[in-house]
């Protein structure tokens, strides 16, 4: 049984408001629809209610907000009848959003990072990569089986949304002739530097290159280093913030001759 305010006082329009509803709901049941009707911006009110405040940032709160509930508000009245035509019709939308789309007339991107809202200004007008789709439809995807679960969705009506390929599109490391260029140019800019501040800013600007050659460090990881993390003994450095894991020791291979020439005797 499912009860349903008419939300009138007048007994004829009651009336008819109920009929229309019975009818409704019966077509809905032949139809294999659940019997409530929740829109796409309920569910996600509800979905994230239901969420710790730890699990809001795992789930990408500021992706529901600045991508999926633009679109699908909109073209998502009863959630029950999304189907793989709306999953379609919202990749080429994302594609667009922003050098067409909403996103055309922002001077800032707000995102979360660690819990905490993060404004970007230099916001890139093009599509995202494969690898920032499938990162963003995970979201998506919670949210189609959180309806199933909940039966505003039939698993047999529930679309696919599937990942994109990721094309690896790795940067060549230097070759022998452009590591000689590089110490070079750093060694000319140290001597003819006469600041006494200036030149020890290069002197550590060249260790931190030779080190992010020899380790294969990322810029932000060496950046982070303190001089308790470099072991010259053992010839290591020790990785206290990386971007994928935290706790790491990759050696200092020195494996090429440009290295082991400029290699310095100390910090």
């Amino acid at each position: 049984m499912i009860r349903r305010s008419t939300k009138t006082h007048d007994i004829e329009k009651a009336k008819k408001i109920a009929v229309e509803a019975c009818d409704d709901a019966t077509r809905r049941n032949l139809l294999g629809l659940p019997a409530n009707k929740v829109s796409f911006e309920k569910l996600c009110d509800d979905y994230l209610a239901a969420q710790s405040e730890r699990s809001r940032n795992k789930v990408y709160v500021s992706g529901i907000e600045r991508y999926l509930r633009p679109f699908f508000d909109a073209q998502v009245r009863d959630f029950a009848r999304i189907d793989q035509s709306h999953i379609v019709a919202y990749d080429q939308w994302r594609k667009t959003c922003w050098t067409k789309g909403p996103g055309s007339q922002s001077t800032e991107i707000m995102y979360m990072r660690n819990g905490k809202e993060v404004s970007y200004r230099n916001k890139r007008l093009i599509k995202p990569c494969n690898n920032t789709w499938n990162r963003e439809v995970i979201v998506l995807r919670v949210l189609l089986k959180y309806a199933v679960a909940r039966k505003l969705l039939t698993a047999a009506n529930m679309p696919t949304v599937g990942a994109k390929k990721i094309v690896l599109r790795r940067r060549p490391h230097f070759n022998s002739k452009q590591e000689d260029k590089l110490y070079q140019t750093l060694d000319q800019m140290i001597a003819e530097e006469t600041r006494a501040i200036r030149k020890a800013n290069l002197q550590l600007l060249r260790a931190l290159t030779l080190i992010m050659i020899n380790s294969g460090l990322r810029l932000g990881e060496a950046v982070n280093l303190r001089w308790f993390d470099v072991d010259l003994s053992n010839e290591e450095v020790y990785v206290r913030k990386g971007k994928l894991a935290q706790g790491l020791s990759p050696p200092m291979t020195w494996e090429s001759s440009n290295s082991k020439n400029h290699r310095p005797q100390s910090l």
